[in-house]
């Protein structure tokens, strides 16, 4: 994207998703060219939301958890361009507009599932970064990406637990 599109790249935070989405910005020409929506599933406490939104994106955020709700609220109370949703992500997903060009999914330990899975293919962003707390749910969860024409590029392991079988990952996909 060059640095002359008038673009918005927007976010939602549902509790497993962080989404991009490209369109024509109605920023004045002073915002940033690369302004955003995101998407985030499984939004939490704020973290990707409050990250994204400090840098200009206009985040959509969905949690299921009252408490986590709550919090979120406290800690992005300053940001008028974040929006937070009460719901569980397999009744959001499928309702989301617009279709994103990329999301980051950071799921719970059982992972995306077929039915997410399948709502977020229908969205056909182009990129995914999925956050992994569970090497067997990413494996599933990947094989669906695969079979639904995503590519693996790389995947990162991070070892947040020594000493324990638990393991995080960062992998990334391109469609």
């Amino acid at each position: 994207m060059s640095s002359q599109e008038s673009t918005e790249l927007r976010l939602m935070i549902m509790s497993c998703f962080l989404w991009l989405s490209t369109e024509a910005s109605r920023k004045p020409a002073t915002a940033s060219p690369n302004g955003a929506q995101r998407w985030v599933s499984e939004a939490g406490v704020g973290l990707f939301s409050r990250f994204a939104a400090e840098r200009g994106a206009h985040v959509l955020a969905v949690e299921q958890s009252a408490s986590a709700c709550e919090d979120f609220a406290f800690n992005l109370d300053d940001l008028e361009s974040v929006s937070l949703y009460q719901a569980g992500v397999e009744q959001a997903l499928p309702a989301l507009l617009p279709h994103p060009d990329a999301v980051i999914v950071d799921p719970p330990r059982a992972g995306l599932g077929r039915e997410v899975i399948s709502a977020l293919v229908a969205h056909a962003p182009a990129h995914l970064v999925y956050v992994s707390c569970d090497p067997s749910t990413l494996a599933r969860d990947g094989r669906l990406l695969a079979d639904a024409g995503f590519a693996m590029q790389n995947v990162t392991p991070l070892d947040l637990f020594p000493q324990t079988f638990h393991i995080e990952s960062v992998s990334t996909w391109t469609r």
